[in-house]
């Protein structure tokens, strides 16, 4: 899948895991497009090293990039998604690159083959051990602009908290994975958003993972309860354990009495209460993880802080950081823009619109349901979406790739350096389109 057109069209830029999954369930499940969408999955679960799903396949996936942290936990999601629809996707066989046991590559005299749901459960059983490594052809070659230390990989999990957590002020392991580029601007080899620590989509999309898995073992569909190394140590954590450990912390530490839900826990450049869409990621994701009455708060914060005119600010307007035009091309000496350091920092991101429209929908419903239907007046949520939407309609029908582009500048004001169509944008609208459509408000539109 073309992570979108033109950009992402040819070369090693073409394929990302993380873009992929993301754009999955929008793209193939929604559309009823399964045997392309279990193709995409037993191909990713192919390339799995060091528990994780790479960034980049690079060239005809030879020599695949394992430099995010969020891919394998998107490929999760999918797997999930994928199984309600096609029950023998655990079952498919995997004929593997890389050995589980040495992230040696696979040699023909001597394949390994697994199954997906074995996949799966390594992706558990190796953040549970915790991985370091250093990416293999580290240096100027594999990256011209990241400094030596950021060539240097760590993913786990917390052993209080069981959350998912990783990178370094010197990496970016997520979607926003800006690394500045400018020598005169002094934001060369540093990443403008590193997101270490745990991030908040990270720790409730392992939250979904292992409480699904939970539910297979106690359905007798899995045969394995737990993790027996949690983090170094010899120790039996079942998965139903491991969930409850993530549910019992999760207000505790990612609520913030400003109204809205931390970005990171753990982040060393003391970055966690940035304001950022990521938290209706995981509210789509894990709802359960959340108390309902935090919940609704955080997303009026949410909407009025980062909802834009096609997508949503990547930061809020409040923070002294916040830089909503996007340059690519610019060369000028301002630290916080130059050569486009700000990707991730104001400009608003169409594909997380997507999100938090669900994250909001299932709000209003849930509400609905406190009130056994009455207080909210239907025809104003139809409206509502409706109008939020207008602009997207709009630009599907007037662009001539017939999609959404990657993001825009502040309230919704055309960006020169957007990808015209970016697969996630138009994937994660269409998901929402999926669930309005079957939702007790779509009568009244």
């Amino acid at each position: 899948m073309a992570a979108g057109l033109p950009h992402f069209s040819h070369g090693f830029i073409r394929c990302w895991g993380r873009d992929t999954f993301i754009a999955l369930p929008g793209l193939l499940i929604a559309t009823g497009r399964l045997q392309e969408a279990r193709d995409l999955v037993v191909g990713f679960a192919r390339t799995l090293r060091y528990g994780l799903i790479p960034n980049l396949l690079s060239q005809r996936g030879h020599k695949p990039r394992y430099n995010c942290r969020d891919a394998a936990w998107w490929w999760c999601r999918s797997v999930i998604l994928l199984h309600e629809h096609l029950p023998s996707l655990l079952s498919q066989p995997v004929h593997r690159m890389f050995y589980p046991e040495t992230d040696a590559q696979v040699t023909a005299q001597h394949p390994y083959v697994c199954t997906v749901l074995h996949t799966l459960l390594e992706v558990l059983h190796r953040h549970a051990a915790g991985v370091n490594f250093r990416e293999e052809g580290a240096g100027p070659a594999l990256d011209e602009h990241l400094h030596d230390a950021g060539f240097e990989v760590s993913v786990g999990v917390d052993p209080r908290t069981g959350f998912v957590r990783g990178g370094t002020r010197h990496n970016c392991g997520t979607w926003m994975d800006k690394v500045g580029s400018s020598w005169d601007a002094g934001n060369k080899g540093i990443p403008a958003t590193p997101r270490d620590g745990s991030a908040i989509e990270l720790v409730a999309l392992g939250y979904q993972v292992v409480k699904w898995v939970s539910e297979l073992y106690q359905s007798g569909e899995v045969s394995c309860s737990g993790v027996t190394n949690w983090c170094g140590k010899a120790r039996e954590v079942r998965f139903g354990e491991w969930a409850g450990m993530i549910r019992d912390n999760f207000e505790e530490e990612f609520w913030c009495e400003e109204g809205y839900y931390r970005d990171t826990v753990g982040s060393e450049l003391n970055t966690d209460k940035k304001l950022r869409p990521n938290q209706t990621f995981a509210m789509v994701v894990a709802p359960d993880l959340f108390e309902e009455a935090r919940l609704t708060i955080a997303l009026e914060t949410v909407g009025t802080k980062l909802a834009g005119g096609l997508g949503m600010a990547t930061l809020s307007p409040d923070d002294p950081e916040y830089e909503p035009f996007y340059n690519k091309s610019d060369r000028n000496c301002n630290y916080r823009t130059a050569h486009g350091f700000n990707y991730h920092q104001g400009p608003e991101w169409v594909w997380c619109m997507g999100f938090y429209l669900r994250a909001k929908l299932a709000d209003l419903l849930r509400q609905a349901d406190r009130n056994d239907g009455g207080g909210l007046d239907g025809r104003g949520v139809a409206q509502y979406f409706a109008t939020v939407l207008a602009p997207h309609r709009a630009m599907i029908a007037n662009t001539p790739y017939r999609g959404l582009t990657e993001l825009t500048n502040k309230d919704g004001e055309y960006c020169p350096g957007s990808c015209p169509t970016q697969a996630w944008s138009s994937a994660c609208i269409l998901e929402f389109l999926v669930e309005w459509r079957t939702c007790r408000f779509a009568a009244d539109q």
